[in-house]
């Protein structure tokens, strides 16, 4: 896995583009060693066991409680700021 992160960061610089490690996170599914560390020019990359991208919750396990949960919040929130307008009738 170190070996792709480098081939990758190396082959990024050449089309002029490098990545931000403290930006990076990893997420693992099935990895044996509990602890991995992993480092992207010389930084060590968070592990997490689940975040969120463009949205959607992900989570290590690959289940998709996660993601109704936040869904289910996102909804009462929404719909909580709509009380507003049924008081104004």
């Amino acid at each position: 896995m170190q070996f792709a992160l480098n081939q990758l960061a190396i082959n990024v610089r050449g089309y002029g583009m490098c990545f931000a490690p403290s930006k990076c996170k990893v997420l693992l599914q099935d990895w044996q060693d509990s602890n991995p560390v992993l480092t992207l020019d010389g930084e060590q990359i968070e592990v997490v066991k689940k975040f969120v991208y463009l949205g959607s919750c992900i989570s290590a396990g690959g289940g998709v409680s996660d993601e109704i949960n936040a869904r289910i919040v996102k909804a009462r929130a929404a719909y909580a700021n709509l009380g507003h307008l049924c008081r104004l009738r």
